[in-house]
């Protein structure tokens, strides 16, 4: 007897037992290309990793480096979290700059990706 997943929830299922493909489990970065307001930038992250008591995502880290305080945040996670989504704004600088995220899992490593953005000058920061 196979397991039946209705509608909606069918996309998002994704089974621990299958082999990992980076692009597969790879963060899905959402940044804004040019921020209105440098001091309240929006990042979302998600992800479609399994999150079972033996297949995991640990933690994401948010950065960036050209920033005089490059680290927006590290979090962590559990199984009983369920999903990783991250919504929250940060503080970035003024200029040309990317926003990078890695997440580790507890099986397989890390993953990157990376979002290229820019605050104008005269958008604070």
């Amino acid at each position: 007897m196979g397991l039946s997943i209705p509608g909606a929830w069918a996309a998002a299922y994704v089974d621990a037992a299958a082999p990992c493909s980076a692009s597969e489990y790879a963060p899905l970065l959402q940044v804004p290309a040019v921020a209105k307001n440098g001091a309240k930038v929006p990042i979302v992250v998600r992800m479609t990793h399994p999150m079972t008591p033996d297949h995991y995502v640990t933690s994401v880290q948010v950065m960036n480096r050209r920033d005089p305080i490059p680290s927006k945040g590290t979090f962590h996670f559990t199984p009983a979290n369920g999903q990783v989504y991250l919504s929250f704004q940060a503080r970035m600088h003024h200029g040309a700059s990317e926003v990078s995220v890695t997440a580790a899992c507890n099986r397989h490593g890390t993953w990157s990706t990376s979002s290229a953005i820019t605050v104008p000058e005269d958008a604070g920061g």
